[in-house]
């Protein structure tokens, strides 16, 4: 299965590596590496189903991807990253800072809604389309639709909150 996931994995991580500052030190097949190495340690990758290989994957690089945020951002260095937003948001700016920020809204999402975090680590991460989404969770694309608007609206105003230390009460389901 490997060979045939092995594109797909790469294309990830282009578009993961696209919304990264312009001379990041990673590239897509070092970023798939470190994904698999990842992933693999101690644990039994499951290969049945290329589709949840490919999400468990996405999901490892962007792990690797927030650590070198963090790496970067104890370094205390000044540069910023491009992130492409999805869908009708406009491109901003951010730092590593933001994406650490990113990371721990999304953790505080997965003991909300865990689905809702898989959705955007397929979307936004690994830039899946909604069918494709809604074919790994087993679902009707329209729920993938819905999910999708409230998880995006309860990242945009945990953000928002983390930013005057407050949390936001919504439940995106």
């Amino acid at each position: 299965m490997f060979p045939i996931v092995y594109p797909e994995l790469r294309r990830a991580a282009r578009v993961l590596l696209r919304r990264e500052r312009v001379d990041h030190t990673l590239q897509p097949t070092a970023l798939v590496n470190e994904a698999l190495l990842r992933l693999s340690q101690g644990r039994v990758i499951p290969t049945d189903d290329p589709q949840r290989f490919v999400f468990l994957v996405v999901r490892e690089m962007r792990r690797e991807l927030t650590d070198h945020a963090r790496r970067a951002r104890t370094l205390k260095r000044s540069w910023h990253l491009r992130v492409d937003a999805p869908d009708d948001l406009t491109a901003i700016e951010t730092d590593p800072t933001t994406v650490v920020a990113i990371d721990a809204a999304l953790d505080k999402l997965q003991a909300l809604n865990p689905r809702a975090v898989a959705l955007i680590e397929m979307r936004f991460f690994g830039g899946l389309t909604g069918e494709e989404i809604a074919a790994v969770l087993d679902v009707a694309p329209r729920t993938v639709e819905r999910i999708w608007q409230a998880a995006r609206k309860w990242l945009f105003l945990e953000m928002a909150a983390g930013m005057n230390d407050e949390s936001v009460a919504i439940d995106p389901t």
